[in-house]
């Protein structure tokens, strides 16, 4: 995800994020671009909450350098993600599965659904080819059209693709 820093940047800016989710750490490129965005709000509440299986090789570092601004839970994201209760963007960038993309949507939806919070703004990798087709954006098709809410995807389709789903949390039933 961090060849698309400067669109994830511009996002996060335009939401006010302050709470960010990462799924999908792999060696923490992206992770280093929303912890310096992070430590430049100068914010208490500004938080990284980083998941996946394994650790990036300089999380330690990361660790030193913006203290507690870093949070990483080591295990995989339908373990870890149902324990996050409250977060502004989540990005989604581990296993390119369907099973495993249709289960963190799935997590997201009911982590905010009936709760009156406000919806975070799901920023998904890998839409385009090689895995866009055959996984990721059939797994977005079809958690939308089961979902009970109104979503709402962009995708760019360059370098391997970023989708970009958002809801207002109503009901597609009401609208």
């Amino acid at each position: 995800m961090h060849t698309f820093w400067d669109e994830v940047k511009g996002i996060l800016e335009d939401q006010k994020a302050k709470v960010i989710v990462e799924v999908g750490v792999f060696q923490g490129e992206n992770t280093l671009n929303l912890l310096s965005y992070l430590d430049n709000l100068n914010d208490s509440k500004a938080n990284l909450i980083a998941i996946d299986i394994g650790e990036p090789r300089n999380l330690k570092k990361m660790k030193k350098q913006y203290g507690k601004l870093l949070k990483f839970m080591n295990g995989k994201s339908e373990d870890v993600l149902p324990l996050l209760k409250d977060y502004d963007v989540v990005i989604l960038d581990s296993d390119h599965s369907y099973d495993n993309v249709f289960t963190e949507l799935k997590i997201v939806e009911n982590t905010f659904i009936g709760k009156g919070k406000k919806f975070p703004t799901i920023l998904i990798h890998d839409t385009a080819e090689p895995w866009g087709e055959k996984n990721v954006m059939p797994a977005i098709r079809n958690f939308a059209k089961e979902s009970p809410l109104e979503w709402k995807l962009i995708t760019n389709d360059e370098k391997n693709g970023m989708g970009i789903l958002t809801t207002d949390g109503k009901d597609r039933k009401a609208v």
